[in-house]
């Protein structure tokens, strides 16, 4: 399947849904929760949102839950389809936890730490090695588009001669979303920098449902 087919189907799915989706909730039997967000929490306490997204770099599937207290538990698999050509190449499982200290009405400032292994497959072997992401996004939720900025920094520990090793890359992006019922769309493009190499431009897009 090329990658404008794949594309075209995430973002078609919540336009699909929007006909089963209530046109509007009743005050006085629904609880207020915040505006349902990809890259912001927190997530209401015992509620969940599944996701995937699309990017040429990486692209993958995960889960949020809300904790309660402005935590939530959040859970990656990605992997390299396109830029790989298949999923026989690098894969990564990470968890960890994303933390609000601020999820006013309008502002969020969301903070997310994340460990996990990277899995290479090498015609002899599978490699992997351990790496710990942390970021900070600030952003604001509004009813037609919710923007946000993202920081990111990735260190990823490699044996080299013996030795354990520490390779760092950093993520600066600028992404939106859009709620639609019990979907939210986004789109983001940021630039991928490694020490000693110049910035690479790359962009994803994403689709999430609460559950």
């Amino acid at each position: 399947m090329r990658p404008l087919t794949v594309i075209t189907l995430l973002l078609a799915l919540p336009c699909a849904a929007l006909a089963a989706t209530p046109a509007a909730k009743d005050d006085d039997f629904e609880p207020d929760e915040p505006l349902r967000s990809l890259a912001l929490g927190p997530l209401p306490r015992a509620r969940a949102m599944v996701s995937g997204d699309v990017g040429w770099l990486r692209s993958g599937i995960g889960i949020g839950v809300g904790l309660g207290a402005a935590l939530d538990l959040v859970l990656r698999i990605d992997a390299m389809p396109l830029y790989e050509k298949g999923l026989g190449g690098q894969r990564e499982l990470q968890g960890g936890l994303r933390f609000s200290p601020i999820a006013e009405e309008d502002l969020r400032l969301t903070v997310q730490v994340t460990g996990g292994q990277v899995f290479i497959s090498k015609p002899a072997e599978l490699v992997s090695f351990t790496t710990v992401r942390g970021e900070i996004l600030l952003g604001a939720t509004f009813d037609l588009l919710s923007p946000y900025a993202r920081l990111g920094v990735r260190t990823m520990s490699r044996n080299v001669e013996g030795a354990d090793a520490w390779q760092r890359e950093e993520e600066i992006g600028l992404g939106v979303e859009r709620v639609l019922g019990r979907f939210v769309v986004g789109a983001e493009g940021y630039v991928l920098a490694r020490p000693h190499r110049s910035g690479m431009g790359q962009w994803r897009l994403r689709v999430g449902y609460a559950l």
